[in-house]
């Protein structure tokens, strides 16, 4: 699933192949960014991640786990290019 906010482009896998989730890339010249939500069965680590939200107001990303059966907020999008 794709999102876009600001600048960013959020690409959300529904079934990731590596150990994170969610990749994010600058919309302007499709350079990647970074990725998060870590994929596993440990503490705050997502087995089955959802279509995520987007808080505007604070640049929150609120991701379901659906097969934790929780919503992670914790997962800011802070961008500072170098």
């Amino acid at each position: 699933m794709l999102s876009i906010i600001d600048d960013i482009l959020i690409c959300n896998e529904s079934s990731p192949k590596k150990e994170k989730a969610i990749h994010l890339y600058d919309i302007n010249t499709f350079r990647y960014i970074t990725s998060t939500g870590n994929m596993d069965r440990g503490p705050g680590e997502i087995i089955v991640p959802g279509q995520i939200g987007i808080a505007k107001s604070n640049k929150n990303l609120w991701v379901p786990d659906h097969g934790n059966n929780v919503l992670y907020s914790q997962i800011k999008y802070q961008i500072k290019y170098i």
